[in-house]
C-alpha cells in the first residue's frame, strides 16, 4: 500500500518521521516496561499517604459517626451529599470529554479518552462512598440492597433516594467500565505482545 492511502489531504500527520508501527508500538510501550523513575516513585509514595490519610478518616468517621463533620444535627446532610454530588460532577466531566471527541471523531480521542473514561470510573467510586458513610452502620449496608433472605419479606423501600443512588451508580460504574475497557482492547494487545 501506499504511503499516500494513509496521510489525510485536510490533517497534518500525528506522527512525524516515517516511523513504523513497530518502532511507534515501542515507543509506546517502552515507559510501561521501564524501571520506575525516582520522580514517579515520589509520586506514589505521596499519594499512597494521602490514600492512607483518607482511610483513616473514613475510619474514624464509621467509628464516631458523622458529629466529626459537626453535623450533630438529624436532619441535613452537610458534607457528604455535597462530596457524593461533586464526585458525580467530576464523573459526568470525563463521559463528557469522551463523548465530544466521539462525535466529532477525533483521530487523536483514544489516549484522551482512556484517561477521561478511567478518572470517571475512580470518580465514581469515590462518589459511591458518601452515601453508605451518611447512612451510619455501614456494615447493615445490605440493608438496601433487594435480596431473598431467611428472615422474611425484608425488601428495599423503592421511594428511597438511597436505593435508586445504588442503581444509578453501579449502572453508572458499569457503563463506563466497558467504555473504558473497549478502549483498552488495542492497548493490551499492544502489552501482550
Amino acid at each position: 500500500m501506499s504511503k499516500e492511502m494513509f496521510v489525510s489531504p485536510i490533517r497534518e500527520p500525528l506522527i512525524q518521521g516515517h516511523k513504523t508501527y513497530a518502532q511507534m508500538s515501542d515507543d509506546i510501550i517502552g515507559p510501561v516496561e521501564a524501571k520506575p523513575t525516582k520522580t514517579w516513585m515520589l509520586a506514589v509514595t505521596c499519594t499512597a499517604l494521602l490514600a492512607i490519610t483518607g482511610f483513616v478518616m473514613i475510619g474514624l468517621t464509621i467509628t464516631y459517626g458523622i458529629g466529626l463533620w459537626g453535623l450533630n444535627k438529624t436532619i441535613g446532610w452537610a458534607w457528604d451529599i455535597t462530596n457524593f454530588v461533586w464526585w458525580i460532577g467530576i464523573g459526568h466531566a470525563g463521559t463528557l470529554i469522551s463523548a465530544i471527541l466521539l462525535i466529532f471523531r477525533q483521530k487523536w480521542r483514544t489516549g484522551v479518552n482512556r484517561s477521561a473514561e478511567a478518572m470517571t470510573i475512580f470518580a465514581v467510586m469515590c462518589a459511591g462512598l458518601f452515601p453508605l458513610i451518611h447512612m451510619g452502620r455501614i456494615w447493615l449496608a445490605f440493608f438496601i440492597f433487594p435480596y431473598p433472605n431467611t428472615r422474611g419479606p425484608v425488601w428495599s423501600n423503592f421511594n428511597s433516594p438511597l436505593l435508586w443512588d445504588v442503581f444509578a451508580i453501579s449502572t453508572y460504574f458499569t457503563v463506563s467500565l466497558l467504555f473504558w475497557y473497549v478502549g483498552l482492547i488495542p492497548d493490551l494487545a499492544t502489552v501482550r505482545d
